[in-house]
């Protein structure tokens, strides 16, 4: 029979001396780590926090194109991006800061295409005309 000594909120030490939380039954509290990253659970680094971000508006780009603005609700956007709801409004603050800025970086997207499309072409005359043909008669 183990015995068992549960001390405060933290977790239940056994007669082996070992700390356990009750979240990780079995699992010695000094070993839990993410076992994906190999981090302790808790607020990610910068550059996981980069990604975090970068996932989202990937999410939303995708969703607001699908589903409209109203359609693509927070849930499905996290869901997309596989984080909580939560790290939208920590990374954007509202679903509108979201969608402005994920228009912007389409509208920047399509600036760089065109503008590299127009510098391809040997005279200005010809990259309009490439853009805005003449109709023919």
């Amino acid at each position: 029979m183990t015995h068992v000594t549960v001390k405060g909120y933290g977790g239940i030490t056994f007669a082996d001396g070992v700390r356990r939380s009750r979240f990780t039954a079995g699992t010695p509290m000094d070993s839990r780590t993410s076992q994906t990253s190999g981090r302790r659970p808790g607020r990610p680094r910068a550059d996981e926090a980069d990604d975090v971000r970068g996932k989202l508006k990937e999410s939303a780009h995708r969703c607001f194109g699908l589903y409209g603005y109203e359609g693509a609700s927070v849930a499905r956007i996290a869901k997309g991006a596989g984080v909580a709801p939560t790290a939208l409004y920590h990374h954007f603050g509202t679903k509108e800061s979201l969608w402005e800025e994920t228009f912007l970086d389409a509208l920047n997207s399509a600036y760089s295409r065109i503008e590299e499309l127009m510098l391809s072409r040997p005279t200005l005359i010809e990259a309009l005309d490439y853009f805005l043909p003449q109709p023919s008669h």
